[in-house]
């Protein structure tokens, strides 16, 4: 199954730091992942798809979404296990 290899015994633990730092900059989860990727170094330019322009609006919002280096510290480990890209 497609979906099996981005579940794991740390699955939960990863999405609690996401939506702990979503909840800390006020932001989708979706846009701080988008604005995770666009900060890290290299820098990631995401696909946007959206079906809605409410979701297009949404996934744009995260060019305005403020992470901090703590904050991006707190996702490369919850989202990479700290390794770099």
């Amino acid at each position: 199954n497609f979906a099996d290899q981005y579940i794991g015994s740390d699955t939960d633990g990863r999405v609690n730091i996401l939506k702990s730092v979503a909840v800390e900059v006020e932001a989708s989860l979706n846009q701080v992942v988008y604005a995770w990727m666009i900060l890290n170094y290299p820098p990631v330019i995401p696909l946007l798809a959206a079906s809605t322009t409410e979701q297009m609006q949404e996934n744009l919002g995260a060019l305005n979404v403020k992470l901090n280096s703590e904050q991006l510290n707190r996702l490369n480990n919850a989202l990479t296990g700290g390794a770099a890209w």
